[in-house]
């Protein structure tokens, strides 16, 4: 289990529930009616585990409000969070697709409204609808470059810069400058301690870029903030657009099978 998984996720907009989901959006209308009819419309609650580290997901999820993360955890109880997904994709693309263990706990990080399609049935319609499978390939993609440039961050950026990356980040996948969150979730997010936090919110705040108060967070510049972080956001938007011009990769170019065989 994650552990004190309140506090990590104690963060939500205040988005309405109605919206979309722009990988969903973004399907071949084929694609997406048939996805849309055997998939249902669900609440996810703050907190909840989608699927623990271990084991298989049961379903992928598209966010329509509010935001789902995946959080590594280590042997001694700690967890860091790996990666955050909100209206923009869906989660979790390798596992359920793999039908393998999960490598990471998926959390609903937010209170909101998400598509659930089963895993039995994306099976299915994968091997019938290349195009759906080279959509979900590349935003898969775009969530593995971007866990290798969260770990280039949390090794050479300092935590003010990776404070106000987490705020732009967390904002951007909820759709919201207005966020409900602690300083300790912040610190256990990015597994640093709770009083570098602290003096990092006290900088942002001094600077008008945020306003804040208990339990409740408010990005008043984004401009601002974001030329206080480190620039990885913006490097991920510009590799972003980068790979959403490039076509999925074709099936008679991949150099291996879905099944594991050559």
């Amino acid at each position: 289990m994650v552990p004190t998984l309140e506090n990590i996720c104690a963060i939500h907009t205040r988005l309405e529930p109605q919206g979309s989901n722009a990988l969903l959006a973004g399907l071949d209308r084929g694609d997406r009616s048939a996805l849309l009819a055997l998939a249902t419309r669900e609440n996810l609650s703050l907190g909840d585990v989608l699927c623990a580290t271990g084991r298989t997901p049961s379903a992928l999820w598209f966010p329509i409000s509010g935001c789902i993360a995946e959080y590594k955890e280590h042997p001694d109880g700690r967890a860091l969070r790996v990666a955050i997904t909100g209206r923009e994709g869906a989660s979790p693309i390798p596992s359920v697709l793999a039908e393998r263990p999960s490598a990471t706990s998926t959390v609903c990080f937010s209170h909101g409204v998400a598509v659930r399609l089963a895993r039995e049935h994306l099976t299915t319609l994968v091997a019938q609808r290349s195009s759906l499978l080279q959509s979900l390939l590349a935003l898969s993609a775009r969530q593995t470059v971007g866990a290798y440039q969260s770990a280039f961050c949390n090794a050479f950026h300092s935590v003010d810069q990776r404070v106000a990356r987490w705020m732009l980040e967390t904002a951007q996948s909820l759709g919201s400058t207005i966020l409900h969150t602690t300083q300790e979730a912040v610190a256990l997010d990015l597994g640093v301690q709770r009083s570098s936090i602290v003096a990092a919110f006290k900088g942002l705040k001094a600077e008008h870029l945020v306003r804040h108060t208990r339990g409740d967070l408010r990005i008043r510049n984004l401009d601002g903030l974001r030329k206080k972080s480190c620039g990885c956001e913006a490097h991920m938007s510009t590799e972003n657009d980068r790979l959403s011009a490039l076509k999925a990769v074709r099936l008679h170019h991949m150099p291996f099978a879905l099944d594991g065989t050559e």
